[in-house]
């Protein structure tokens, strides 16, 4: 993770990426959008991205298999992003959607946001009416409780689906999928995801 302190203001622009992090969220699916971002700035050289972790409050959230992870700022205090992407608990009847969430989520999207979701966070864009209209993707578990409750949604199969100012994966590994095609948007951002990949270890993008 790059944190402030550790950026070089001479050496370019930093995009910052969100990631709001749910109760009993996916680690598979956050180390895996995390960790390519950390790789991108290992293949670039130099920091080009940076990411947050943000949680509703400022004490550890516990993740779906126990593990407990400490958020860097609250939805009170979070910094300016360029992209905010939320990682969705398992199963989603565990996580919670409160008022306060979409609330805070609907204001990110009026600010023009780019927003997405990991996993089952689609399910919560969805619930915040941030998805009406857009091609998106969730974990195949759970695509015929969206595709039910959520008609005017364009469901896909794919591992992600990235449809204007929406991003979404379907969670596991496909996060590494997303991110890299992410990343391949960047100004030089082509090079810098075929390298990414390579320390990565993933043999496809």
């Amino acid at each position: 993770m790059v944190h402030p302190a550790s950026v070089n203001p001479q050496s370019g622009t930093v995009k910052t990426f969100g990631f709001l992090i749910m109760p009993n969220f996916t680690t598979i699916g956050l180390a895996s959008a995390v960790e390519t971002l950390r790789m991108a700035n290992l293949a670039a050289c130099r920091p080009v991205f940076r990411s947050v972790l943000i949680a509703a409050q400022g004490a550890p959230v516990t993740a779906s298999n126990g593990m407990r992870v400490l958020p860097d700022c609250t939805l009170d205090d979070a910094p300016a992003l360029d992209v905010l992407l939320v990682v969705g608990p398992n199963p989603i009847e565990r996580g919670p959607a409160t008022g306060a969430y979409l609330r805070w989520l609907r204001e990110r999207a009026n600010q023009r946001l780019p927003i997405g979701g990991i996993c089952t966070g689609s399910y919560l864009l969805a619930k915040a009416g941030l998805l009406d209209g857009y091609r998106c993707t969730i974990h195949w578990e759970d695509l015929p409780t969206l595709r039910a409750r959520f008609p005017n949604i364009i469901c896909s199969q794919q591992l992600f689906e990235l449809d204007r100012d929406r991003y979404t994966c379907s969670g596991g590994v496909a996060a590494i999928d997303m991110m890299l095609q992410l990343v391949a948007r960047e100004p030089s951002g082509q090079g810098i995801a075929a390298k990414a990949a390579e320390l990565l270890l993933c043999d496809r993008v």
